[in-house]
């Protein structure tokens, strides 16, 4: 979620793992092990979307290379609704998508890979301790305009806004009851990292991003600090046991069922091998 530079467009190109030793038959032994396919393939995957999902696949997609040293890969981040937006129009194999999809995107077939949750944060240094819904709504609407409105400084609130296409906005406004017209933004940032940017130039903002990632900040040592919801604080465990309400899906969806080496890489994706992967970004693997 950015300022007026609506997003910025990361391309990635993750070109041929080289240099394996261990030979093709290690390969095979570890394809199978894992019940992937372990015949050799070769070609190039596409995949385009979420901020959010974008580094976790970025690792996948080097570990499954390990298996499918034939296999490369592009990778762009852009938000949930460009990964929606290249699939139908068939500049992807697969869009990332961090959010529920609604009753009007049936056409897309959806692979849940992980789940998120969305974390409400503030500078660490800031005296409010939480928000109910209806103050979190009176913020981002600017009908709350200063923090000692709701038990802290006599410091305006800057108030960090995000565009519809960002996965985690989706889950926003429909958990605390907003409508997208309604938002008031100080400022404009569609990236996780553009948000807390903000964050860390202004010690009086407020912001809204995937708990994962505001998680990581706080115990990297950033001032960052999240806020608990319904008493609940906004942590990964919490997420994983399902105490925390604000959650999200994390999905790769396609048009159809995918084949060849699409159908490979969604294997390994949603297979054990993943899993240490999936909890490297702090997300909480998909077992349903």
């Amino acid at each position: 979620m950015q300022d007026v530079p609506l997003i910025r467009r990361v391309f990635v190109a993750l070109v041929l793992a080289t240099g394996l030793a261990a030979g093709c038959s290690e390969r095979e032994s570890d394809a199978t092990r894992l019940g992937l396919s372990s015949s050799k393939l070769s070609g190039t995957v596409r995949i385009s979307g979420s901020t959010t999902m974008a580094p976790m696949i970025a690792a996948m997609t080097k570990e499954f290379q390990k298996l499918q040293p034939g296999v490369a890969f592009e990778l762009e981040a852009g938000g949930s609704g460009k990964g929606l937006k290249d699939v139908k129009e068939g500049k992807s194999d697969f869009g990332m998508v961090s959010r529920t999809l609604t009753t009007e995107e049936r056409d897309w077939l959806p692979f849940v890979v992980a789940r998120d949750g969305i974390a409400i944060s503030v500078h660490a240094d800031n005296p409010v301790s939480s928000l109910s819904d209806e103050q979190v709504a009176l913020i981002y609407t600017k009908k709350i305009l200063n923090w000692r409105e709701v038990g802290g400084r006599d410091a305006p609130i800057s108030v960090v806004g995000a565009s519809p296409e960002a996965g985690s906005t989706e889950l926003f406004l429909h958990q605390f009851h907003i409508k997208q017209a309604e938002v008031r933004p100080d400022v404009m940032a569609n990236a996780n990292a553009d948000r807390f940017a903000a964050l860390s130039r202004n010690p009086d903002t407020i912001l809204y991003s995937s708990l994962g990632e505001a998680e990581r900040r706080t115990l990297a040592g950033e001032k960052v600090k999240s806020l608990p919801y319904a008493g609940i604080a906004a942590t990964s465990d919490n997420l994983a046991a399902g105490r925390y309400a604000v959650a999200r899906p994390l999905t790769l969806v396609t048009k159809g069922l995918p084949s060849g080496p699409a159908k490979a890489f969604i294997d390994y994706v949603r297979s054990p091998a993943a899993i240490p992967v999936i909890e490297r970004f702090e997300f909480v693997p998909y077992r349903d």
